[in-house]
């Protein structure tokens, strides 16, 4: 069962955080200079910017909101970084939610779900010592927006985020190949913690 009304809610403040992002992407590229060679970005796609483990700097293929999944996943893009993989497996998990769930709560539970995972896995690469401060604070926007979440700032961001995008395509075809590529990644642990702590979420 396809849910049909998940853009309805409106964010506010909305055009002003694209605004904000927008003016920090300029200067981050500016000082950064991330590699274009490597990596360039679709349109839409507000993608970090990741160190990489030669040292350059590239957008990440993952990392950050509007991924044309329908167009990287088909191509075989990977993440360019553990945390890119692991940023590609959330994207999935959202882009199949709205198709799983049969409701407005069970998507936002599933949603909740996704960035549990999501930021358990951070904190995991923190320790680890396995990405760069410079990578994982970037990963960590996903925190932030979890707390404004149960904060009600944001009117249930989360569920707003799942819907289809027009520009995209959908098609049972990409559906099955979003599912095999998210099981890949569930293999080689992306989305899977140490330990998992069930009351994560709320502490």
């Amino acid at each position: 069962m396809k849910i049909n009304y998940i853009h309805s809610q409106q964010i506010s403040g909305e055009g002003l955080a694209d605004s904000a992002y927008n003016a920090v992407k300029t200067v981050a590229s500016a000082i950064l200079k991330p590699d274009l060679s490597i990596n360039q970005l679709y349109p839409k796609e507000q993608h970090g910017i990741l160190k990489l483990p030669s040292g350059k700097y590239a957008y990440s293929n993952y990392m950050g909101p509007g991924t044309r999944l329908d167009i990287r996943v088909p191509r075989g893009d990977v993440g360019l970084t553990p945390i890119d993989k692991e940023s590609e497996a959330h994207d999935l998990r959202y882009n199949l939610l709205h198709k799983d769930a049969k409701s407005k709560e069970e998507a936002m539970n599933l949603a909740r779900q996704a960035d549990n995972k999501f930021n358990q896995k951070i904190d995991e690469f923190r320790k680890n010592k396995s990405e760069p401060e410079i990578n994982l604070k970037q990963a960590e926007l996903i925190k932030l927006k979890v707390f404004l979440e149960k904060n009600k700032a944001l009117h249930d961001l989360s569920y707003k985020f799942t819907g289809p995008d027009n520009e995209k395509q959908e098609s049972p075809e990409l559906d099955q190949l979003y599912r095999r590529e998210l099981n890949k990644l569930e293999q080689q642990g992306y989305g899977q913690y140490e330990r998992y702590n069930p009351f994560y979420y709320w502490f």
